[in-house]
This record gives structure tokens, C-alpha cells and sequence, in this order.
């Protein structure tokens, strides 16, 4: 079968059928047209058929701003190549900026690992003609193979360990960005979910008070001051309740400032007010004092990230999934038994 067949078949130009395997994601075709003649083309087995060959290549696309020597994102890299060169693949970085992946495009690759929030790219797309695998971002719908943290089973593990510490008067932090900055993360409203699951379910004869869950809106996105001045007054705001809250979970990136903040003001941590970070940054080693927090195994992340793609790979028409690592917590000396010496307005 050769593509003026398949365009008599299908009743479309052969122009258009020669333009989608030269480029699926070409714009000059219609949506609709490219995915008639990519489930066509499956059907068929025609793209099997006329492979030239693997390319041994697995494409990474990361976000603009994704460093993978950060240390934080280094770990999933690390479980990606070791996983990948296991397998007998190399791995390609691309960083995605704007249209279509030019792996994708130029053909370079036999599937792609993506690591960017799912609302700059259309994934639905991608993953209807090109083997691909999200990882560390979810979508409402799995619309392709994802790979998420585990943000449920830290929660809970972070709630327990709470309370069996004495904590019963938890609280919550995690800031909302500006509007018009974009749709809301999905980990991130996994995450304000999480918490007030974990705290039903270990807490089940009370009733959580709505003053310990902070989600105030940023006024600008990644605002650092602001940052540190919302978290200020969220700790004034919490030294004021009639019962001031012994311990908090947030972001690491907000408990760390939440620690100085709360030390300036006279707070010892954790003696008057334990904190539990998660994502496991490198920083929690390096504050003071050092930072407990829920580590969701990013290198393993990666490796089963490699795994799905390869399973996509060789069986195109499976189901979508999504699966995460078993999250842990990683317990430092931010956290610690709950002594009752914090009172309103810190009157020790």
C-alpha cells in the first residue's frame, strides 16, 4: 500500500497524507484530517511496516525554565539515562519553548519523555500519534502515560507521623498564583486535597478548622519578597487563633522560609511548632534547623517513566495509565514531639 491508495481509501488529497507522515503534527492539515489518517495508518500497520528502523533515541522534552543540573530535577535525568542505557537507548534533551517538538518533527526519537506543565503543550495530541510518557505532572484526563508523585501517600504519612508525635492542630500552606498566570497545577490541588483527606481520616471525630488551611493568591508569580511576606503574616495570623496550630505541612520551599520567619518572631522549632516540607529539596539539609520532608523517589520516577515508554513503544494500543513511586518521609530535626508551650499571641 503506498499513499496514493491510502489517500483513495481514506478520500483525501494525497498531498495531505504525504504531508502527515512526513510531519505529524503538521499544521497545513486539519486536527481532524491528521487524526484520520494517524488511526488509518495504525489500523493498518502501515507505520510498523515501513519503519526504516529504530532510532535507539528517547527524546526528553523539559520545560524552558528546567534545569537538569538542579539537583532536585538531576534525579528524575539520573533514573531516565540509567533506565534508557539499561534498555539500550540514548537519550536526547530537548527544551520546549513554543510549537512543535522538533524530535517529534525530525523524526529522531521513538518516544518522548515530557516534563512541562500539560497546558503549554497539547498532550492529547502528541500522544494520539507519537509514544509518550508525562512525568511529574498530571492531567485531569489521562489523555497519555503518566508518571505523578505519589502527593496522597506523603500526605497521609506526613499526618500520622504528626500525630503520633501529639499534633492535633495541623496546618496547611500552599500559595495561589495570580490569575491569569495559567490553570491551576493538578499536583498542586492533589496536594490541598491530600491534606484534608489525610486529616479526615486520622482525625475523624473532629473537625478541621478552616483558619489552619492557608491558600492565599500571589500577587505576582515567583515573587520572592511577596513570598516571604505572605508567610510572615500567615504566622501572625496563627499566633492570634484561640488555638494556635503546633504544626504545619507545606511546599519545602515555604517551610524553609516558614522556619526563619517563625524564628524571628521567637518560635523554636520544633519545640513550640513542628514543619513538614515535601519534594525533598536539597535545601532541607542546609536550613536550620534541618527540614523533615516527603521524598517521592524522583530517580525511581524516572526509570518507571522509561518503562511505560518503552511499553508504549511496543504496544501502541494499550490503555493509558498513571503510576507513581511510593512516596517517604524523610524525617530531620524540623519535627519533633508537641510540648504545649505555644500560646496565643507567643505568650510562653
Amino acid at each position: 500500500m503506498n499513499q496514493r491508495q491510502i489517500a483513495e481509501n481514506l478520500g483525501i488529497s494525497q498531498t495531505s497524507v504525504s504531508m502527515v507522515l512526513n510531519d505529524p503534527l503538521t499544521r497545513k492539515v486539519s486536527s481532524d484530517k491528521r487524526q484520520q489518517i494517524m488511526n488509518y495508518l495504525r489500523q493498518t500497520k502501515y507505520l510498523l511496516r515501513n519503519h526504516s528502523g529504530k532510532t535507539w533515541n528517547i527524546g526528553y522534552l523539559i520545560g524552558s525554565t528546567l534545569d537538569v543540573n538542579n539537583p532536585f530535577y538531576n534525579r528524575f535525568f539520573t533514573g531516565i539515562e540509567k533506565s534508557a542505557a539499561d534498555a539500550g537507548y540514548n537519550i536526547i534533551i530537548e527544551r520546549y519553548r513554543e510549537g512543535d517538538p522538533k524530535l517529534i518533527r525530525q523524526h529522531k526519537v521513538d518516544g518522548m519523555i515530557i516534563e512541562i506543565q500539560p497546558y503549554s503543550i497539547d498532550i492529547p495530541e502528541i500522544s494520539s500519534i507519537f509514544p509518550a510518557v508525562l512525568l511529574d505532572n498530571s492531567c485531569y484526563e489521562i489523555s497519555c502515560d503518566m508518571v505523578t508523585p505519589d502527593i496522597t501517600g506523603g500526605m497521609f504519612k506526613s499526618i500520622k507521623y504528626l500525630k503520633d508525635l501529639g499534633h492535633e492542630k495541623i496546618a496547611f500552606i500552599d500559595l495561589t498564583p495570580p490569575r491569569g498566570s495559567g490553570p491551576y497545577n493538578v499536583n498542586q490541588m492533589e496536594s490541598r486535597t491530600a491534606f484534608r483527606t489525610a486529616w479526615k481520616f486520622h482525625f475523624p471525630d473532629r473537625a478541621l478548622a478552616e483558619e489552619y488551611v492557608q491558600t492565599p493568591r500571589m500577587k505576582v508569580a515567583d515573587s520572592m519578597p511577596e513570598t516571604e511576606e505572605i508567610i510572615s503574616q500567615i504566622i501572625d495570623g496563627f499566633i492570634a487563633l484561640p488555638e494556635v496550630p503546633t504544626a504545619v505541612v507545606c511546599g519545602d520551599v515555604y517551610a524553609t522560609i516558614f522556619i526563619r520567619k517563625a524564628q524571628e518572631k521567637g518560635i523554636k522549632i520544633p519545640e513550640q511548632f513542628s514543619v513538614i516540607g515535601f519534594d525533598n529539596l536539597i535545601e532541607c539539609e542546609y536550613c536550620v534547623p534541618t527540614l523533615t520532608s516527603i521524598d517521592h523517589n524522583p530517580t525511581e520516577m524516572g526509570s518507571l517513566a522509561v518503562e511505560l515508554l518503552l511499553r508504549r513503544i511496543n504496544a501502541p494500543e494499550r490503555p493509558f495509565v498513571k503510576q507513581h513511586c511510593d512516596s517517604r518521609l524523610v524525617i530531620r530535626k524540623s519535627s519533633g514531639p508537641f510540648n504545649g508551650k505555644l500560646k496565643p499571641n507567643n505568650k510562653i
